[in-house]
């Protein structure tokens, strides 16, 4: 199997002179024309031989500033890549406790302070169930606040 880089690299050079040679049809480098016709002297060869050196340098220059694109949005794509993979890894650490959160939620009894209120055999009581019900309160409004900071950032 060949490695990621590899297959960059052939995909970047393929991307590449395929642009070079669109670049060229466009222009018309690649047709055929009455000015390419056999020279008759050495002058008129000297001629279209410095016009070709004169394209193939454009041509040249046009591909060099296309390899630096190319890596330039390489390099943009890596960062962002990591930074996404990073992102994604501190967002991971929050899903055991959402899912909990949620599980909770939707099999636990009615936890609400009407339900304690209600329930509650003495005042003693009444306020032990509602002081649990204020800290998994605070427990899960401080992770969705976490999740929150870490999926903005």
């Amino acid at each position: 199997m060949q490695s990621p880089r590899t297959t960059a690299r052939r995909r970047t050079r393929a991307v590449l002179a395929l642009g070079a040679a669109l670049v060229a049809a466009a222009t018309g480098l690649l047709a055929p024309s009455a000015a390419l016709a056999d020279p008759t002297t050495s002058a008129q060869a000297r001629a279209l031989m410095q016009e070709a050196a004169q394209q193939l340098t454009v041509i040249d220059e046009q591909l060099h500033e296309a390899e630096l694109v190319v890596a330039g949005q390489q390099r943009t794509a890596a960062e962002a890549a990591g930074k996404a993979a990073a992102a994604q890894a501190a967002l991971d650490v929050y899903a055991p406790r959402i899912r909990a959160i949620v599980q909770s939620g939707f099999t636990a009894e009615n936890q609400s302070r009407v339900a304690a209120f209600l329930t509650s055999e003495s005042a003693d009581e009444l306020v032990r169930q509602m002081t649990t019900l204020d800290m998994i309160a605070a427990h899960t409004s401080a992770t969705i606040s976490e999740v929150a900071a870490a999926r903005a950032a």
